[in-house]
């Protein structure tokens, strides 16, 4: 959702250092991995690369939780199956650079993690510098860049539980047509971060308003680190435009949303995005640059049991936050496809563990979602194939470990929290299906 092409530039001073540490974390095997029916002991690391600092500190507490809640029932179940398995996770601060995403991911592999969650601004640089050249497997809940698709022929290291957004912005184009009744005649000033998550976002939805018949203005491109944005403002609010699509995060967007206000031209009503924000209107941001606001969050679940059976155990969790935010479900998606596909490779080998997501997590096998990982580890110890349906709808993976969810929720701040309102199933012109 939020990397920048450009920073991974900056993390190629870090590879070589990188590259020797990284060893560290993707090549040790401790499964007796040639044992047959999962008799033998496997001991898998789980680094988890979460925002506790910077614009998007509101959601890294709760990943990590939701990851930590992973790793308890996948421990538990694998015992109840019989597995001779266990993984433990730590998290490590992306923190706001590319510099402190890659150091981040650099420690958790030197520490001996042999599979890697994250990140959420930063994951080009980390896979660039880190897991792809030490062989370990970067599964992010959150990096919608169509450039992170490209990382995965270089050895079939990197994956994601979201999609990119060359869907998402597809999607929302689509929602627009409802809400708007048509696109023909229909202006949209469109916004974004000056970065490879807001830049190309932005871009794609230009294209795809503009293939359906709409106007746009813009993209306003935006440095996310000015003191002021009071010019890009005036411009993104001038001549009156049916919606404003802005593609930013929380932390960057209260001051950009303060500099709308200031317009007098600006309805948060009209605001839409797929960007990801929290459950709240985060503190320090102007109530009125959000209340009323709509985002399309592809690779969020439909609902049903199996949701709501995580829910109840993040909520009775005695973990902190008390508070699930956004993608929450990406990241315990991520947790378990590490720990399953390891069992399925009785191996902790990196190597060995990305060849098997995409064989745990393949269609058309014996299917298995959250409240059924006991049964998944059995059907694996059995020798057999197994089809995790994520949590998050985002299973199966395409060729470019890319994930083929087509449901989004539609969600809305509704008295400062964001509620769902609705859900989008992108098939020919988008079809809305209501609550």
């Amino acid at each position: 959702m939020r990397l920048s092409s450009k920073i991974s530039a900056l993390a190629v001073g870090l590879i070589a250092l990188a590259l020797g540490l990284a060893a560290c974390g993707g090549g040790s095997e401790e499964s007796g991995g040639s044992s047959s029916g999962g008799s033998g002991s496997t001991s898998l690391k789980i680094g988890d690369v979460v925002a506790l600092t910077g614009p998007a500190a509101e959601f890294g507490p709760s990943w990590d939780k939701a990851a930590k809640i992973a790793v308890e029932e996948g421990n538990a179940a694998a015992k109840e199956a019989g597995l001779s398995f266990n993984a433990d996770i730590s998290a490590a601060d992306e923190g706001s650079s590319p510099q402190t995403a890659v150091a981040a991911t650099r420690k958790l592999v030197a520490e001996g993690s042999n599979c890697v969650l994250g990140g959420l601004a930063f994951s080009i640089p980390m896979a660039e510098g880190v897991t792809i050249p030490g062989e370990v497997p970067q599964i992010t809940p959150a990096t919608t860049s169509p450039l992170y698709s490209e990382l995965h022929a270089k050895g079939g290291f990197t994956f994601r539980t979201i999609p990119s957004d060359a869907f998402g912005d597809q999607m929302l184009a689509d929602y627009l047509v409802n809400v708007l009744g048509g696109a023909k005649g229909k202006l949209i000033s469109v916004a974004a971060r000056d970065d490879s998550y807001g830049a190309p976002a932005a871009e794609a939805f230009v294209e795809a308003w503009q293939e359906r018949g709409g106007e746009t203005q813009g993209p306003v491109l935006y440095n996310p680190n000015a003191t002021s944005y009071d010019a890009e403002a005036a411009k993104i609010v001038a001549n009156n435009p049916a919606a404003f699509v802005i593609f930013d995060e929380p932390g960057t967007y209260a001051k950009v949303g303060a500099a709308l206000l200031r317009t007098g031209s600006f309805d948060a009503s009209k605001l839409y995005s797929t960007s990801g924000f929290p459950s709240e209107i985060p503190p320090g941001t102007p109530p009125a640059a959000l209340e009323g606001a709509h985002f399309v969050n592809p690779g969020v679940p439909p609902g049903g049991k199996a949701l709501e059976g995580f829910e109840k155990a993040f909520a009775s969790s005695s973990l902190e936050p008390k508070k699930m935010q956004p993608y929450s479900q990406n990241n315990y998606d991520g947790a378990v496809i590490c720990m399953l596909a390891a069992a399925a490779a009785k191996s902790s080998e990196g190597s060995a563990i990305a060849k098997q997501i995409p064989e745990v997590t393949k269609k058309g096998a014996p299917e298995f979602t959250y409240g059924q990982l006991r049964q998944a580890f059995e059907a694996i110890k059995a020798g057999k194939p197994i089809f995790y349906n994520a949590l998050s709808g985002s299973t199966p993976f395409d060729e470019n470990g890319d994930p083929t969810s087509t449901i989004a929720a539609v969600t809305e701040y509704k008295n400062g929290k964001l509620v769902q309102v609705g859900q989008l199933e992108l098939t020919a012109g988008g079809k809305l299906i209501e609550k």
